[in-house]
């Protein structure tokens, strides 16, 4: 084939599959510059259509990304967003290569939304494309590449989340795997160093595909391992072996910043509970679109996918009547061998000439010439390696579980640490995936051959040889089809409102907008450190954040508000106390983080409250209001006196005896005795010490966690863990601070050491809590948000209570483990949250410990119950319940405490 006849192939099959692309992703292509694709899913079991925050998200990355990359790369990860934390940008995928790919569009446009898009059908377009190429070099078959690509690219489980543009971004992978089947079989240079780019490119774009490339081309390397038998062919492998890991030594300053980050936050990866529910399921294989043409609409025993999970894993019957002719073409041709001539199916075009041009000239030939004549491969040689990827993809795609049964081929990477990073097992069906479309591109050039190999009076039936391509094709693009997916309206340049481009004129000033969507109730978890965070609407609360993400792209100030796929200390606790604003505790919170502005969204606020809210607003002591948009306004929060370290009162919470060689909880209160609020965002671990002194000494060493904000006169917790106790005795048990915000401190208190035996006694479980120095009743002048409140914990059994403990383990703990269950009632019913708070320190028999919680008082002014009570995390609830009378009101500016 020529160069022109080459072009013109390439051209009219990008023009296909851009044809696709934009059907597939109808009406998005009529409105690129100003509207963003939404989830395509639905949320069970209204059936209301998700939104389109992921995509804002997006849009606000690739945005950060393309700036950054070309004009501030040390900041690169240091986004404006989820202020004041820092390297927010480990907190998702980087999509590095994906700011690139946009860059020229971002600083022609200065459009978020169009550099999106224009992302979303370039990596379409181009992913499809390159598994063509794939499959049409593997196969010698156009249908097989044009089947191929369109599966590849197109497949439900991939348009089931258009909003994921790092997900579908694929452009690179099947080039990658392209060059190197061709470096393995015709050798070169170039194409091992094509290979290596490739790699890298695709590599850079996530995390996710970092893993994907290297499962994808491992595996490849593997299969042709299992084949190769000449030291050349070893030589080969080992080469690009070492591509694939010079490649990976590239990322490492894109690794960095996650491995600073895991280790300054807690929880900086995904725990096997957390994967469970976005793992494929056996029913995911018969979830469907419901934007798809054909299926959307279908009975059982056909299901939508399900909210956040884009498990739609049904291909379509002519995928799977596909794939079932690829194996049964891998089983034909394993009973038979074929020499096919140097051009052909598996051989670059033209490079059969061009090795007989260089064999004349006497010039040298690719290292492999003489192999590949006495060992070409056939046709479907390499379909075993897409059977490998499909199994493989789906064995990982099942996360920790297949059914009842533990999956050790996650499992054991896991361990290792390599899949601790994702949340979503699922996304590696991807890899599954790419060993269908590729199965199937060799069942279409099965089924092609035997189609043209029909013969009548001698004949071809070159008709229906030339008709059944175009026909299988179209018939594969109406299964396959989705219409009328979801979009979304953005505002673009003039559209945004004008209170962000008097922002971008406010110099280095840090904002939060506000309000935020209300937090549902429910049985949530507080700790002082990881607060309970369960939004009424996530619908809601993923759009109100996207959005502020996205018009923040048109300041580019730093703003509290953001979201991710990790959510830290700071921005969940901010959000929880945000809840009540204004208040003096808000405002004292705002100060001390340096927030110098808010920008409150009247569109954001339920119509009947507006005025009331507009009055406090205009009247609250600390809030200036320096601009008005109308939809929005901005307030000036005033600086804040704010208490130091050092004016910290610090206590040492402690057993008086513990069970010897076990884990140790203790607990620091710090309390602040002074008029002014203290704030502290410090994310970094604080050292201490702690040294027993006795039968035998031993010295621990520990880390503990700086309470972010304590209003005047409040308590926290903060929880010390050592992590192993000596044998028994009696011990002089020191805790130190030689180094950090508090040091220098030394606390200590006397503690024995027993057997567990001792300190279990009968077993018996027995205790009592209730509402510290409050009287009867209690008055909290503000709804929503946190309030402390004071608690007295009595151990009035015979068995040690453990305060905390290692999760998987409980089962072997003798002891008691035991949490402060609190709940709102009015009247008989459970009205609002019922949560948990933890024991500031392990309590034996008879031992007591006063400590303080935060509460978050119900959304609505009224009278409630608050209820305590001490729950075992194995036998439930052990004592009666204790209650104390509230009122809760609206509050006014110089009565909220």
């Amino acid at each position: 084939m020529d160069k022109n006849s080459k072009r013109i192939e390439y051209a009219a099959v990008i023009a296909f599959f851009l044809l696709v692309s934009v059907l597939y992703t109808w009406p998005l292509a009529l409105h690129v510059h100003n509207c963003l694709p939404g989830d395509n899913g639905i949320y069970e079991p209204t059936g209301e259509l998700g939104g389109f925050g992921d995509a804002l998200h997006a849009a606000w990355l690739t945005s950060w990304d393309a700036r950054k990359i070309f004009t501030d790369p040390g900041n690169f990860f240091q986004g404006n967003i989820i202020y004041p934390s820092r390297d927010v940008n480990t907190y998702s995928e980087h999509l590095f290569i994906i700011g690139v790919c946009g860059a020229p569009v971002y600083f022609t446009t200065h459009n978020p939304v169009l550099t999106f898009n224009f992302l979303l059908f370039f990596s379409l377009v181009l992913t499809a494309f390159g598994t063509y190429l794939l499959l049409k070099e593997l196969t010698g078959s156009v249908p097989a590449g044009l089947v191929a690509g369109s599966i590849f690219a197109l497949a439900p489980f991939r348009m089931a989340r258009p909003d994921h543009l790092w997900f579908l971004f694929s452009p690179f992978m099947p080039f990658m795997l392209l060059y190197l089947h061709r470096y393995l079989e015709w050798g070169g240079r170039k194409r091992l160093l094509l290979f290596a780019l490739f790699f890298l490119l695709q590599s850079l774009s996530s995390w996710h595909y970092a893993m994907f490339c290297a499962l994808a081309a491992g595996l490849f390397l593997l299969w042709k391992a299992a084949f190769s038998r000449h030291g050349q062919e070893w030589k080969m492998l080992g080469l690009s072996a070492l591509s694939m890991a010079a490649a990976f030594l590239l990322l490492i300053p894109l690794l960095l910043p996650y491995l600073r980050t895991h280790s300054r936050l807690p929880g900086f990866e995904r725990s096997v509970s957390e994967t469970v529910p976005y793992s494929v399921h056996a029913s995911d294989f018969l979830r469907v679109l419901p934007q798809s043409v054909l299926y959307g609409k279908a009975p059982g025993p056909f299901r939508h996918i399900m909210a956040f999970r884009g498990a739609a894993l049904f291909p379509g019957f002519l995928v799977i009547a596909l794939f079932i002719l690829g194996l049964l073409a891998l089983y034909r041709s394993a009973r038979r061998r074929h020499v096919p001539a140097a051009e052909g199916p598996g051989v670059p075009e033209g490079l059969g000439a061009t090795l007989q041009e260089e064999a004349e000239s006497g010039e040298s030939v690719p290292p492999r010439r003489e192999v590949t004549q006495r060992r070409t491969p056939t046709p479907v040689r390499d379909a075993g390696y897409f059977v490998v990827l499909t199994v493989v993809g789906l064995l990982f795609s099942f996360g920790p579980r297949i059914g009842k049964f533990n999956n050790l081929f996650y499992a054991i990477p896991y361990n290792l640490g390599i899949l601790k990073f994702t949340r979503t097992p699922m996304r590696i069906y991807l890899i599954a995936l790419l060993g269908i479309a590729g199965l199937a591109g060799y069942g279409t050039w099965f089924l092609h051959s035997r189609v043209s190999a029909v013969r009548e009076g001698g004949r071809s039936r070159s008709f229906i040889s030339k008709a059944f391509p175009p026909f299988l094709l179209g018939l594969l693009v109406l299964e396959m089809a989705t219409f009328n997916i979801p979009i979304y309206r953005v505002p673009v340049g003039k559209e945004v409102p004008e209170v962000y481009r008097w922002a971008a004129e406010s110099g280095d000033a840090r904002f939060i907008e506000l309000p935020s969507p209300p937090l549902t109730q429910g049985a949530l978890t507080y700790d002082g450190w990881g607060l309970g965070f369960v939004t009424a609407d996530p619908v809601e609360y993923i759009d109100h954040d996207g959005l502020a993400m996205y018009y923040s792209t048109y300041h580019w100030r730093r703003i509290v508000n953001g979201r991710s796929s990790y959510f830290p200390y700071f921005y969940l606790r901010i959000y929880d106390e945000m809840t009540a604003f204004p208040s003096k505790r808000t405002l004292g919170l705002l100060s001390g983080l340096h927030v110098d502005y808010v920008i409150w969204h009247w569109e954001w606020t339920e119509e009947g409250s507006r005025e009331e809210l507009r009055d406090k607003l205009l009247d609250f002591p600390g809030l200036d209001l320096v601009a008005d948009f109308g939809d929005q306004a901005v307030f000036r929060v005033a600086e804040t006196e704010l208490a130091e370290a050092g004016e910290l009162e610090l206590a040492l919470a402690c057993p008086r005896s513990a069970p010897q060689g076990e884990r140790l909880n203790l607990g620091l209160l710090a309390h602040n005795p002074t008029e002014k609020p203290f704030v502290m965002a410090v994310e970094e671990a604080q050292p201490f010490i702690a040294r027993f002194e006795g039968e035998s000494d031993l010295e621990i060493r520990g880390t503990f966690r700086v309470p972010l904000y304590l209003a005047p006169g409040e308590t926290a917790t903060i929880p010390l863990t050592v992590s192993s106790a000596p044998m028994a005795g009696d011990y002089r048990l020191e805790v130190r601070l030689d180094e950090g915000l508090f040091a220098p401190l030394s606390l200590s208190s006397e503690i024995t050491l027993r057997g567990y035996e001792e300190l279990v006694g009968s077993g018996v479980l027995n205790g009592k809590v209730y509402l510290a120095g409050l009287g009867d009743t209690l008055h909290i002048p503000v709804t929503g948000g946190l309030f402390p409140v004071v608690l007295q914990a009595e151990n009035t059994g015979q068995n040690y209570w453990m305060a905390y403990w290692d999760r998987g383990r409980e089962e072997e703990y003798p002891y008691g483990l035991v949490r402060v269950w609190i709940g709102w009632s009015q009247g008989n019913d459970w009205v609002w949250d019922q949560h948990i708070s933890f024991l500031p320190c392990d309590l034996p028999a008879g031992q007591s410990a006063r400590f303080s919680v935060l509460v978050r008082p119900p959304s609505e002014p009224g009278e409630y119950g608050l209820n305590v009570a001490l729950y075992d995390e194995q036998l439930g609830q052990l004592s009666e319940m204790s209650q104390i009378k509230v009122s809760v009101s609206l509050g006014e500016g110089n009565a909220d405490p």
